[in-house]
């Protein structure tokens, strides 16, 4: 497959040390990312647009997450990014935290879907109460966060009209989405 469409978004967020290839000289633009791999590059998302963390903000660990992980710095501000979001209850605002995304288990290494990307940017999200035309959402819990995305221009879904939510995203998606996120929200924050 040819990933041409991908190819300006990779190279913006490797230019921003938001990506990193597998190698020297691969991306890998066709493999699908684990939960931690995006949970990292959204933390440096954040970090490149200025985004605030404060130092004493709660970090969740997850009962799996390993805290000498090289994720660490990056988990814990992503973290203290969403209890910044709403420090008073969080919990009851939507899909603002990582464990009511995931639950209990973080299984950091596992593919993560379309659907819970979407769902773990929802709060850095700005648009939220329209309507998308995807057929294959009604049923899925972040149909909400599909929703929002879809409004604010990181997502298109496919050419049938499906979102296919709980298929596993690649990293040429990831980047495509990062980099539009980039777009339109450097100047709001």
């Amino acid at each position: 497959e040819n990933y041409a469409w991908s190819e300006d978004a990779i190279n913006t967020l490797y230019d921003l040390n938001i990506v990193k290839g597998y190698t020297e000289d691969e991306f890998g633009p066709e493999r699908n990312i684990s939960r931690i791999e995006f949970i990292t590059m959204f933390s440096r998302t954040l970090k490149q647009m200025g985004y605030f963390a404060p130092q004493d903000g709660l970090v969740y660990y997850h009962m799996d997450y390993d805290q000498n992980h090289w994720s660490k710095k990056e988990y814990d501000f992503l973290m203290r990014c969403y209890h910044a979001v709403d420090p008073q209850d969080a919990a009851s605002m939507g899909y603002y935290n990582i464990a009511e995304v995931f639950g209990t288990s973080l299984n950091m290494n596992k593919a993560i879907t379309r659907e819970e990307v979407v769902a773990l940017m929802d709060a850095f999200l700005k648009y939220g109460d329209g309507e998308a035309d995807f057929t294959d959402i009604s049923r899925s819990d972040f149909k909400h966060s599909i929703i929002k995305a879809y409004e604010s221009g990181l997502i298109n879904g496919y050419p049938d009209g499906t979102f296919k939510p709980e298929n596993p995203i690649t990293r040429a998606e990831i980047a495509v989405i990062l980099n539009r996120y980039i777009g339109e929200y450097e100047y709001v924050i």
